[in-house]
């Protein structure tokens, strides 16, 4: 397991955030809807969809997501030469971005504290699954471009916080891990890994933030 995460990381990892650091704009957009377009597949499959259902379903997700980033990116590329700039430093811009996602959290773990008697209040209905995927997949693609768009070191430090995030659950988990997280969901994870996963993605990523893209404390403390 650890093997395979190390072979993933050298081979696949690095240079993708290489791309992501040096690549132009429009390379970067096809990276990210290629990545996308893979996870619209598999949760299209997960509902699941079969025959055509499936490929009709993507198709919408990435036409969501397309279509709605061509209609952002004019007003994204005007806000960063304006208003954008005043509303990073007060930090409202992260509240609002903060709030709305949380929103979907609170279903999410809703349905997680309920598994697998969710499954008996719809968690588990096509109809239901459907709308989610757009709910997680199309917003998280905008975002991902928005602060690519910022600047690449932006989009980096997301994915910097997350990897080390998943890297201090792996350890502490394999060190520490006593207590079951979630076993109806999730059985290999557990409460101190979860700990471990937040602390470490706390540090990492407020370094970054700090010492790369010098980021005040105030801030990195809302992010």
């Amino acid at each position: 397991m650890l093997k395979t995460r190390f072979l993933t990381a050298v081979f696949m990892g690095f240079p993708a955030l290489a791309l992501l650091i040096w690549g132009s704009r429009e390379m970067v957009l096809g990276i990210l809807t290629l990545v996308f377009a893979v996870g619209a597949y598999e949760w299209a499959r997960m509902m699941p969809l079969v025959g055509w259902r499936k490929y009709l379903y993507t198709a919408a997700l990435l036409a969501a997501m397309l279509g709605g980033w061509m209609a952002l990116e004019v007003p994204v590329q005007a806000l960063i030469s304006g208003s954008l700039a005043q509303d990073l430093q007060t930090g409202v811009f992260w509240r609002l971005q903060l709030v709305l996602p949380s929103l979907w959290w609170v279903v999410a773990l809703f349905w997680i504290l309920r598994y697998p008697k969710g499954l008996e209040t719809g968690s588990d209905r096509v109809e239901l699954k459907a709308p989610v995927g757009f709910v997680i997949l199309v917003p998280a693609f905008w975002a991902l471009n928005v602060l690519h768009t910022l600047h690449p070191m932006w989009l980096i430090m997301v994915l910097v916080t997350i990897f080390s995030g998943d890297v201090g659950a792996y350890f502490a988990g394999k060190t520490f891990g006593k207590h079951k997280l979630a076993p109806n969901v999730s059985p290999g994870k557990s409460v101190e890994g979860a700990i471990g996963g937040v602390v470490c993605a706390a540090l990492v990523g407020g370094a970054f933030g700090y010492f790369w893209l010098n980021l005040p404390l105030a801030t990195l403390a809302q992010f």
